[in-house]
């Protein structure tokens, strides 16, 4: 948790992300997402529980970190819990079906 709570206020969601004991939590337009530290795996959270979200690596990859003025460097895990942050921050923008039908109730 330590490099992720020295990198994420210095990234374009830190308004929308809350690092909690295990967790972080990602607030967007419709609704909470909860990234798990241990293992970086990606939750969406509804008054009916949890579903688990299934982020396309292509998406991940696409997603652009500029970090350059931050002096330490990441590990692959704080990485991926930061990947998926920006794109679960900015879930309007996503546009992969695969994707969006996770955020769909059953």
């Amino acid at each position: 948790m330590f490099p992720l709570s020295r990198v994420l206020p210095h990234t374009s969601v830190a308004d929308w992300c809350k690092i909690e004991k295990t967790h972080l939590d990602v607030r967007g337009q419709l609704g909470t997402y909860r990234i798990l530290l241990g293992w970086a795996a990606a939750v969406l959270v509804t008054d009916s529980g949890i579903g688990w979200l299934r982020i396309p690596q292509k998406i991940l990859g696409s997603v652009v970190l500029d970090l350059a003025s931050i002096p330490i460097e990441l590990d692959y895990r704080t990485e991926m819990v930061l990947r998926k942050a920006c794109v679960l921050a900015d879930h309007w923008r996503i546009d992969c079906p695969e994707l969006v039908r996770q955020f769909m109730p059953e």
